[in-house]
């Protein structure tokens, strides 16, 4: 309904129908997706070259009406060996610091832990052993797992993740690492309760994708740096996930645990933890994903 002025200060009533006034609505939030996805292809990626078809790229883009600060390690699965790196408690260390005592090539934060004791909040399993166990506060959000099949670590999945299932997780996969949400699976976005401020807000994030051809993808976007990386939500993540070209994509732990690593390059991104824009905040995590 919208009142209009007329003559001799009579107010006309004219009603706009609501099916009229959500088709404008969602018309602007396309064109709106439209104009970010094409800001994102044509940004100002800045590739690096890491040997063996593997790169590192960085671009600052403006989407969502928001400055987003991306970092990537993209590489086929079949050229490298993926695995999760158990680092609980005492020997919890920042993620460049673990990776490069693993003798990584790239690494990548983990899921979600206790800030306090440094332990493993999310069910973690590695050759067999259960490591971890996923807290009940943590179930709103983890519904994926990161699962490597043979200790070769040439094949990495994306899965959904049953609390009731987790002996069969131990027993037919090498590692296995809850977390969530689940971004996309099967090139199909989930399904996000925006009611929960951790999807509604933005914040540093960190996932991990899969390609249709066999690549796999470490992702952070920064964020707390406002006007140089405000952050994103999980919805947003999402569809940067989708512009990339992924099937499937996992969640990871994000805010100051957000750090991607690669050899020679050190941390790329930008982690909050220091509160400043640098490459030197990052946090003591538990447990990170290496490839060599």
């Amino acid at each position: 309904m919208v009142i209009m002025e007329t003559g001799n200060n009579m107010k006309k009533l004219i009603f706009i129908p609501l099916t009229a006034i959500l088709l404008f609505v969602c018309q602007g939030f396309a064109e709106a997706q439209e104009a970010d996805s094409v800001a994102f292809v044509n940004a100002d990626w800045h590739w690096q070259d890491l040997g063996r078809k593997a790169e590192t790229g960085y671009a600052q883009i403006r989407l969502f009406d928001s400055m987003q600060s991306i970092s990537i390690v993209r590489f086929p699965a079949r050229k490298y060996h993926t695995s999760i790196l158990d680092a609980e408690g005492k020997e919890a260390a920042p993620t460049d610091s673990l990776a490069a005592c693993a003798g990584a090539q790239f690494a990548i934060n983990g899921s979600y832990f206790n800030t306090r004791t440094l332990e493993h909040a999310t069910f973690f399993s590695l050759n067999g052993e259960v490591l971890g166990e996923t807290a009940d506060e943590e179930l709103f959000r983890c519904n994926g797992l990161l699962a490597i099949k043979r200790r070769n670590g040439r094949r990495m999945d994306i899965l959904s993740y049953d609390p009731q299932r987790t002996e069969e997780y131990r027993t037919r996969y090498h590692a296995v690492l809850a977390s969530g949400p689940v971004l996309l699976k099967d090139s199909r976005e989930g399904d996000f309760d925006l009611g929960e401020s951790f999807n509604s807000a933005r914040h540093p994030r960190s996932f991990v994708g899969l390609t249709p051809d066999g690549y796999i993808y470490l992702v952070v976007i920064d964020g707390r740096f406002p006007g140089k990386a405000d952050g994103a939500s999980i919805p947003e993540l999402a569809k940067i996930a989708g512009w990339l070209g992924l099937s499937d994509a996992l969640n990871l732990d994000g805010g100051g645990s957000s750090a991607i690593w690669a050899n020679g390059a050190g941390i790329i991104n930008h982690p909050c933890d220091n509160r400043r824009f640098d490459h030197n905040g990052a946090r003591k995590v538990p447990n990170i994903i290496v490839i060599r």
